[in-house]
């Protein structure tokens, strides 16, 4: 496992475009090819917490990124989301997991909470 971060992971189009294939390889069933939470899958949960809008500019652009590495490591079977997101933590290289971050904001056309 590489120890990748943003500060380090630069913020290009290859690690963008690689974060694209995986969140549409892994991500894309629950959030939606565009993102918008809206995937197939979506409507089958049984908790009442819909897959989050990744597209919305006023929800992503206010965390950061390391919040969102969080919720892609610890997934939200927990407290306090109790929502049906799986931990992703032992599926994705510490650098895969940038690139999705990576790839969510660029997606969404906003810059992570604290960086310009």
């Amino acid at each position: 496992m590489t120890t990748a971060d943003p500060k380090t992971l630069p913020d290009n189009d290859p690690n963008i475009l690689a974060g694209k294939r995986l969140y549409e390889a892994t991500c894309a069933a629950c959030h939606g090819v565009r993102a918008d939470g809206k995937g197939p899958e979506a409507d089958g949960f049984v908790t009442p917490i819909r897959p989050v809008d990744l597209t919305d500019p006023d929800a992503i652009a206010m965390l950061d990124q390391g919040y969102v590495l969080w919720r892609i490591d610890a997934g939200g079977l927990e407290d306090p989301f109790h929502s049906a997101m799986p931990a992703w933590k032992d599926d994705f290289t510490e650098t895969e997991k940038w690139q999705i971050v990576l790839y969510v904001y660029k997606n969404a056309g906003v810059s992570p909470k604290g960086k310009k």
